[in-house]
């Protein structure tokens, strides 16, 4: 059978080459999967993504399939559609590659791992999890070995007791780059769930000593841990009242020290409370996960939700497209960033000038 080029500049690539691809990296995150520290999150995330990769690998093996006929009919009965099988190939072509590419990008955010903090917070970079140098000089000054002991420089989430976790390194940075515009010096920002303390200290680096941070959690606990975590390096935060740590329901914030230009809230929540967006500073940011609790997402402190040992909401992934909507309020504007578990969004809302 006559072979037709893969490529109108010529080449010998067929369909099954970039099956071949997927099927590579779908052995690649086996291996990921069996040979990592099997915590089991990760090891519930590392299946998921495995699932997901098999039926996209089956997707375009039909695909493969279903064009390796059309190309034989179309050599014995329509000799013309050469140039029309040639452009379906390269949409297949395209589609593998994009997949192909999502599967191991979303694979490297749990790959960031090391054996210092610097190592970490270098390998977050490379993996394209943060571009802004705030947020590098904000991860390096705060070491995450000050608010965990347990493979405090995994990328992975650590359970802090009382059902509460640290949220793996990427979830944070991810979190902080976000935010970034907004935790600017002198700025003002709430951290809702701030559980170890480690996103609220880094937050507070960011907003420089004209700033201030409010963390709040409803566990007294976590909060009296987290004062004693930011207190070994960074006791002057708290001193100098650049983080207040309180005790108190989150979905109602902290109007004592409002408004605020960012708020991050780390847990997920039915509906955006409206006291956080009464409490939110004109042209200021809130990220908050919105959805069912126990699905298994993306969050902020764990801005997203990979998996966790419970049903409790853990952390996001952040490979979402920004999609612009009109709110009823003229005065604010909701992005909406759309997760890999549909039951569960991301909502940015940005605060505009009436």
């Amino acid at each position: 059978m006559k072979k037709c080029d893969w490529l109108t500049s010529g080449g010998s690539m067929s369909p099954w080459y970039c099956l071949f691809l997927l099927i590579t990296a779908n052995c690649v995150l086996a291996l990921f999967a069996s040979t990592a520290d099997c915590d089991s999150s990760k090891d519930n995330y590392c299946n998921k993504k495995l699932q997901k990769l098999s039926r996209d690998r089956e997707e375009f093996s039909e695909s493969a399939e279903s064009i390796e006929g059309e190309e034989r009919e179309g050599e014995i009965l329509h000799p013309g559609r050469e140039k029309q099988i040639k452009s379906k190939k390269m949409k297949i072509f395209e589609n593998a590659t994009r997949l192909l590419t999502r599967n191991i990008r979303n694979a490297m955010a749990w790959m960031s791992g090391a054996d210092s903090n610097v190592g970490l917070v270098n390998n977050l970079q490379s993996n394209n999890l943060f571009k802004d140098k705030r947020v590098r000089d904000a991860m390096l000054k705060v070491d995450r070995a000050d608010f965990t002991s347990v493979t405090p420089y995994g990328d992975h989430p650590v359970s802090i007791g009382y059902g509460a976790t640290i949220s793996a390194p990427h979830m944070h940075a991810s979190s902080l780059e976000l935010l970034k515009n907004h935790l600017k010096e002198g700025n003002r920002a709430l951290d809702v769930g701030s559980g170890s303390g480690y996103l609220t200290a880094c937050m507070a680096i960011m907003v420089g000593k004209t700033g201030k941070v409010v963390g709040i959690d409803h566990i007294q606990a976590l909060v009296d841990d987290s004062k004693r975590n930011i207190a070994k390096h960074h006791g002057d935060l708290l001193t100098d009242h650049r983080i207040i740590l309180v005790k108190g329901d989150g979905r109602k914030g902290y109007e004592k020290e409002a408004p605020y230009n960012a708020i991050h809230v780390g847990a997920a929540a039915p509906e955006i409370p409206n006291q956080l967006i009464e409490q939110l500073a004109k042209g200021g940011r809130m990220l908050i996960p919105v959805g069912p609790e126990a699905a298994p997402t993306l969050q902020l402190k764990r801005l997203f939700t990979f998996g966790e040992t419970s049903s409790k909401t853990t952390e996001f992934q952040l490979r979402y497209k920004l999609r612009p909507t009109t709110t009823a309020s003229s005065k604010l504007r909701c992005i909406k960033m759309k997760a890999r578990d549909r039951s569960l969004k991301i909502e940015i809302l940005v605060k505009t000038a009436a």
